[in-house]
């Protein structure tokens, strides 16, 4: 852009069913920002696209006023809806970005009902310009439907693609995966809550997230993404399939997802101990032990038959061959069962349930305890205790470390189980209701 380029920018306002005196308000809005600083824009213009009977729905209605714009020539599309207000600054704010990106989000803040203040929401990701993070995060927390767009781009992107309701999410989901986006710290627009129509459909915040999960685990199960870093000056990569939140969260940060905990057991375990890994999920710590520990043994146990997938492309994305992988569940009886799947949680967020007819082969710690064992890590997801239980004899027998992800209701009893066994707690490592626990056999000399 030179400076002597016109640049002129369209406000596109859907205007629905009983919208007619909020878009008042939206329109004095946008003369405001516009009287107050136009930026680099040397016009603007508001269209209202008007759908009284509710014909259209907001996503057509952004798909007729994006077609409008680009037949009057305008370069830049800001979509406002109607029950938003633009903020003063929102012109100026997106000069910087104007030459750079395809498409500009500014902050999430809303407007409660009955409040006097407006609200950033500072949980979501507040800069980004990596779709993996926004994939991670959740673009139906971290987008609102108020965003400048380069016009020649936004026919390429249509919002009707999605169902009623879901329209917004299909188009911010392909505008992120195609075009050069960014997200920047401060907001664009204010939505006022309560202020849409009464015939305006909202989904629920789990039926939005339900639906952008689908849309990320479908386009990473077709391209395979690759997130890459460095750990104590060795390369890794790991699949990004947008189904494992915290884990992938620390691989785009640059880090082993509980680095803390697996550097801490390099210290109290002997070299090339041998290791079970119960949970295995996609490879984290698997690919830690291999890479760290140079394992004399190293046993996978993951039941889940989607994690495995990850898990086995992560094993060879990093180089790790000498390895056994069970696919099956550990608890306190051999038998078959069944997992149930929390909604829009990971592969991990899963718990094993007895059942004879079920999928899920279920095996025994117990089953290994004629095999020396340094090292025993529990991540199950509330069956840690049964997983205990049925490894008596192998705790017995070879008083392996033990790693258990325990919630904090039960970890007095888990500890009291363990102390009966003559165990001791070496270390705790405290997240949110969970804590990872290393568990030391009292007598036992480990480190390197």
């Amino acid at each position: 852009m030179t400076f002597d380029e016109e640049l002129i920018c369209a406000v596109v306002t859907p205007v629905g069913p009983g919208h007619d005196t909020i878009f008042d308000e939206c329109t004095a809005s946008v003369k405001a920002a516009r009287e107050n600083n136009s930026g680099s824009f040397n016009k603007i213009q508001h269209l209202r696209v008007d759908d009284p009977l509710g014909k259209y729905g907001a996503g057509k209605a952004r798909d007729v006023g994006t077609r409008e714009a680009i037949s009057l020539g305008f370069d830049w599309i800001f979509f406002l809806d109607a029950d938003d207000v633009m903020t003063p600054n929102a012109f100026e704010l997106i000069t910087p970005y104007l030459d750079t990106y395809d498409a500009v989000w500014g902050a999430v803040c809303r407007l409660p009902v009955g409040g006097d203040n407006a609200l950033i929401e500072h949980t979501a990701v507040p800069v980004c310009q990596n779709l993996y993070s926004i994939f991670n995060e959740g673009l139906d927390v971290c987008l609102t439907e108020s965003h400048f767009m380069r016009a020649s781009k936004a026919t390429s992107v249509p919002f009707q693609s999605g169902d009623e309701g879901t329209d917004f999410l299909h188009h911010a989901f392909a505008t992120w995966r195609d075009h050069r986006c960014v997200k920047i710290s401060r907001p664009f627009a204010v939505r006022r809550e309560g202020k849409a129509s009464g015939n305006t459909r909202h989904l629920s915040a789990d039926t939005r997230a339900e639906v952008v999960r689908g849309m990320v685990t479908d386009w990473t199960f077709k391209t395979r993404p690759v997130v890459s870093f460095s750990h104590q000056s060795e390369d890794f990569r790991f699949r990004f399939n947008g189904a494992n939140k915290y884990q992938e969260r620390a691989w785009l940060d640059g880090k082993f997802w509980e680095a803390e905990e697996l550097d801490y057991l390099t210290a109290v375990l002997p070299p090339h101990p041998a290791v079970i890994d119960v949970g295995a999920n996609v490879g984290n710590h698997a690919v830690y032990f291999a890479r760290f520990l140079a394992p004399s043994h190293l046993r996978l146990f993951e039941p889940h038959p989607e994690a495995v997938e990850v898990l086995k492309d992560n094993l060879k994305l990093n180089g790790v061959n000498n390895v056994d992988i069970e696919e099956a569940a550990v608890s306190k009886m051999m038998g078959r069962g069944s997992l149930t799947k929390l909604k829009n949680k990971g592969h991990g967020a899963g718990s094993l349930y007895k059942n004879d007819s079920g999928n899920i082969v279920v095996t025994t710690l117990n089953q290994w305890s004629d095999c020396a064992i340094d090292l025993v890590k529990i991540d199950v997801e509330g069956g840690e205790l049964d997983v205990l239980l049925g490894g008596k004899n192998l705790l017995k027998n070879h008083r392996p470390h033990l790693l258990v992800e325990i919630s904090d209701e039960r970890f007095c009893e888990i500890k009291y189980i363990l102390s009966e066994l003559d165990y001791e707690v070496g270390a705790v490592f405290p997240y949110f209701g969970i804590s990872n626990v290393h568990f030391s056999p009292k007598g036992k000399k480990g480190g390197r």
